[in-house]
């Protein structure tokens, strides 16, 4: 019972020693993870602070301007935070389908890889038609740069460069009377620009 006894109270030394050793190195490593956190936290802080200094981001927004061969054009879409930004688009007058006359539908995504609050750049790309009621439309496609220069908190001047990738309807296609005929087109890339302000209705209401 002797030796069982001293043999406990060593291991009962032995287990403060321990314990004292150990509980302080804890300590610190909680006062370590708290101070990650804090980097952490902070990190987060700057990023919110940087997407805020942008006046467009996570806004709906509304932007009209004009530029060949589309003409006239008008978008109604979305800042998805600051990354892309999605629209439907409404055009006329354009210098390039057969009817300018009849306007143009189509969508249009901006994916922006420069970002700041006074000037930022945006790669775009879009699709529509004309709103032929009889016969076939003519289609395009939009492959552009542009870049949003900040006028104030709610209003961005945005010119685009690049090409338009057009698709005139010629004769043929599907026919409301009679059998089908081979349909031809006149596919021409042309070199396209536009000039458009968009509004940020985040910094209006």
């Amino acid at each position: 019972m002797k030796i069982v006894s001293n043999v406990f109270y060593v291991l009962m030394v032995f287990g403060n020693l321990f314990s004292a050793s150990i509980f302080p190195q804890s300590e610190s490593n909680q006062l370590s993870k708290k101070s990650k956190t804090d980097v952490v936290v902070n990190d987060s802080i700057k990023f919110v602070d940087s997407t805020e200094n942008l006046p467009w981001a996570r806004s709906l927004y509304l932007s009209g301007g004009f530029g060949t061969p589309q003409g006239l054009r008008f978008e109604l879409g979305y800042n998805f935070g600051s990354e892309i930004s999605l629209a439907a688009t409404f055009g006329i007058k354009d210098n390039w389908s057969r009817n300018p006359e009849e306007g143009t539908l189509g969508i249009i995504g901006k994916i922006h890889f420069y970002k700041d609050k006074l000037i930022s750049g945006y790669f775009l790309i879009g699709t529509g038609s004309t709103l032929a009621i009889m016969g076939e439309p003519d289609t395009y496609w939009l492959i552009q740069a542009g870049s949003k220069i900040s006028l104030s908190n709610w209003l961005q001047l945005c010119p685009e460069l690049g090409y338009a990738l057009i698709s005139k309807h010629i004769s043929g296609g599907v026919s409301l009377f009679g059998k089908d005929t081979p349909e031809v087109r006149e596919n021409v890339k042309r070199l396209g620009f536009n000039v458009s302000f968009e509004i940020d209705f985040r910094q209006i209401f």
